[in-house]
């Protein structure tokens, strides 16, 4: 069966935005191109564009915008960089169609990029409720906060996460938060409403919320919070995202491509 583009992206949940509000959509070719094999990512990278190009993808579905910021508006003087021209000449090269899927997968219900890190750390079988922006877990027995960090290497494959609070606090009520929603419009909310003892995120600014549980700590009221990074905390959704299109489409060739941890500790 031949496919489109349009084929392919009719199946996933869009964003919900008014019209002209989200970032989805093509960031390069059209519609109705015939779709040879689909690459999902985190992010379009120089390494995963490749990676694509080698397994015969032509399709390339995104999490994260192309040209490192978000909304895809830089000025035309910005775009003529040296890194950026050499890059859209890669994407020319490959003749890789490249799709922006960002706002469709966190506006679902549930956000799908934060049930993917749900059942990524296996706690889906745990007692758990969606909220908007997050996901509440009771554990069935409280860990430390060590050993729950040990839990996030072990299942992500992580070389290390940062954190901030008491490593030896006993915590059981969790919220996972996926990207940069760690910071405290989000987080004081979740440990003062949902009385979580941590909370989970990608990211978020230094100076909020790891401030406010040291804070905490400082005042005798444990509370802790684990950033184990943006791609690390949205890989799963995005994985979670090719299953879904391999389930709708099983003859077409769907590869889910893992980016490379580029910040690293020296």
């Amino acid at each position: 069966m031949s496919l489109t583009v349009q084929d392919v992206i009719r199946v996933l949940p869009r964003s919900s935005g008014p019209e002209g509000s989200t970032v989805d959509g093509l960031i390069t070719g059209n519609l109705n191109q015939k779709v040879q094999g689909v690459a999902v990512s985190f992010t379009a990278s120089h390494e995963t564009i490749e990676k694509a190009a080698q397994l015969g993808a032509n399709l390339f579905i995104t999490h994260e915008g192309v040209f490192y910021e978000h909304h895809g508006s830089r000025a035309e003087k910005e775009l003529k960089n040296p890194v950026i021209l050499r890059k859209k000449e890669q994407i020319k090269s490959h003749q890789m169609i490249l799709y922006r899927y960002h706002d469709g997968p966190h506006q679902a219900v549930p956000d799908i990029i934060t049930h993917g890190l749900l059942q990524a750390l296996d706690w889906d079988t745990y007692q758990y409720s969606h909220l908007k922006y997050a996901c509440l877990v009771t554990l069935p027995e409280p860990l430390s906060v060590q050993q729950i960090v040990q839990h996030l290497k072990d299942r992500l494959d992580l070389p290390y996460v940062r954190f901030a609070g008491d490593s030896e606090q006993k915590c059981s009520e969790i919220a996972l938060t996926a990207g940069y929603r760690g910071g405290s419009n989000i987080a004081l909310p979740l440990f003062t409403e949902q009385r979580i003892d941590l909370l989970i995120a990608g990211e978020g600014p230094e100076w909020e919320t790891p401030e406010y549980v040291q804070d905490a700590v400082n005042q005798g009221s444990p509370q802790s919070q684990i950033l184990i990074g943006h791609a690390a905390s949205e890989e799963p959704g995005m994985k979670a995202v090719a299953q879904q299109i391999r389930d709708h489409f099983p003859d077409l060739p769907v590869y889910f491509i893992p980016t490379s941890q580029v910040l690293k500790v020296l």
